[in-house]
This record gives C-alpha cells, structure tokens and sequence, in this order.
C-alpha cells in the first residue's frame, strides 16, 4: 500500500511543478504587460507634456483655438487612459505574484508530505529487514545450541 501512495504522491508532485509551471507562465505575461502598459503611459503622458508645453500660436481664430484646446484635452484624456491601463496591470502583475507564491508554497507542502510518506516506507523496510536478519541469526544460534 506505501507504494501506491507514494506514487499517488509523485503524482500529486508533478501536478503542482505543472501548477508552478503555469503560474510562472502566467506571472512573467504579467511583468511583460505592465512594462508594456508602463510605457504606453510615458509615452502618452509625453505627447500631452509636449503639446501642452507648446506657445499657441499669435493668430489663432476662437474656432482654431477651440480645436486645438479639444486636441490637448483629448492628449490628456489618453494619456490619463494609458495610466489607469497600467495601474490595472501592476494590480494583475501582484496577484499573478501571489499566485504564484502559493503554488510553490502547495509544491512544497506536498514535496514535504511526500518525503514523509518514502522516510516512513524506508523505515518499516529497514525494520523489516532488521526482524529478518535477527530471525536467521535466532535460528543459527538454536541450531548452533542443539
């Protein structure tokens, strides 16, 4: 019976290295998505700075003017956009970490458990190797005595 339970338990190992496996996946999609969103958000935030930064020009009439305020203004609202996009997936990126952390921390758990399960296997092996061996040298010594 130790022995199905062992392999049921390199079983269960290989399933969470697969768990780990994914998650790691999982979590280096997250750290790319957040330097991807992060540059978004300066770039966004750059174009605005530049525009905004720029001197109207003397001539402008009050419709030129208007389009031209909406454009800085729709700058803005994108690059407001972009850092909210970014926000969103540093908040990802942290709960893929953590998943992550917990399926290393399910691993060992069931490493642990499984060692436990081949010292105990080892154990009663080695008892019963021990109980043999005493056993031939009780009958040696009896037939040694008669």
């Amino acid at each position: 019976m130790s022995a199905d339970r062992l392999r049921r338990a390199d079983r269960l190992v290989e399933l969470r290295k697969r768990a780990v496996d994914l998650a790691q996946a999982a979590d280096a999609e997250a750290v790319r998505a957040v330097s991807e969103a992060e540059e978004l958000a300066r770039m966004a935030e750059a174009r605005w700075s530049n525009a905004a930064a720029q001197p109207p020009n003397t001539r402008l009439s009050s419709a030129e003017f208007a389009a031209e305020s909406a454009w800085i203004h729709g700058l803005r609202e994108r690059a407001d956009r972009a850092e909210a996009r970014a926000v969103e997936a540093r908040k990802e990126a942290e709960q893929k970490r953590a998943e992550l952390v917990g399926a290393k921390g399910e691993l060992r758990k069931i490493e642990l458990w499984r060692e436990g399960l081949a010292a105990k296997a080892r154990a009663v092996t080695e008892r019963k190797e021990r109980l043999a061996a005493d056993e031939v040298a009780a009958r040696t010594a009896r037939r040694t005595e008669t």
